[in-house]
């Protein structure tokens, strides 16, 4: 709504002009139906204890540049319809897992290709850097981080998935608590879902099947 006000009235005189009713109409229309009339009381308010320097040039360049803002947001959009028309198309059975939408989905199919070219989980985790390296620190050896190696991409997909997973799904919400309690932190339980995630995912995609709780 903000930006469709702006975009009709950028100049103070432009805006002094225009009508309460007409700025309220604005509003509601732009903002489907959230906002109205206190927000346009409120801008005429503000406008009138201004003491801004009404200028042409400033009043362009805000216009084109708001022009810009709605031309990406239209092709952001555009881009979702694409995704979500090719992910339909494949008739992917992964949006069954908690917290993968036709975003993450896209993303996660994606980076994977074929999944019968990974023969293991482990060669999965590995492919998405998931899986455990051997670090050094001091005179310690043997604590574990993951590797970071391969696929940036598929790595932030699947810890986005991890974190509403442990929200909403009962199985890994069960399994992060069970960790909590056992006092590891956030990150370490995440790191440890995520791999959880991976061989649920390698499994669905593997034998065209739908998630379920019988699926870890």
């Amino acid at each position: 709504a903000s930006l469709e006000v702006l975009n009709r009235y950028a100049s103070l005189s432009e805006f002094k002009r225009v009508r309460l009713e007409t700025l309220r109409e604005l509003i509601r229309k732009s903002s489907k139906g959230h906002h109205g009339i206190r927000e346009a009381q409120m801008l005429k308010d503000l406008h009138s204890s201004s003491i801004g320097i009404d200028s042409s040039a400033l009043s362009f360049s805000i216009k084109q540049t708001i022009k810009r803002i709605l031309m990406i947001k239209d092709q952001a959009c555009d881009i979702e319809l694409e995704i979500t028309h090719h992910v339909d198309e494949s008739q992917t059975t992964l949006l069954s897992v908690p917290g993968i939408g036709y975003t993450t989905g896209a993303i996660i199919l994606a980076e994977i290709g074929d999944i019968h070219r990974f023969k293991t989980d482990d060669q999965l985790l590995a492919y998405a850097g998931l899986d455990p390296s051997v670090y050094q620190s001091g005179n310690f050896e043997g604590s574990y981080k993951i590797s970071k190696r391969g696929s940036s991409i598929l790595r932030f997909a699947i810890y986005h998935v991890a974190q509403v997973a442990v929200k909403f799904d009962p199985v890994f919400k069960a399994y992060y608590l069970k960790k909590k309690a056992e006092g590891k932190r956030h990150r370490v339980i995440i790191g440890h879902v995520t791999k959880k995630l991976m061989r649920v995912i390698r499994s669905i995609l593997k034998n065209n099947s739908t998630y379920s709780i019988n699926t870890h």
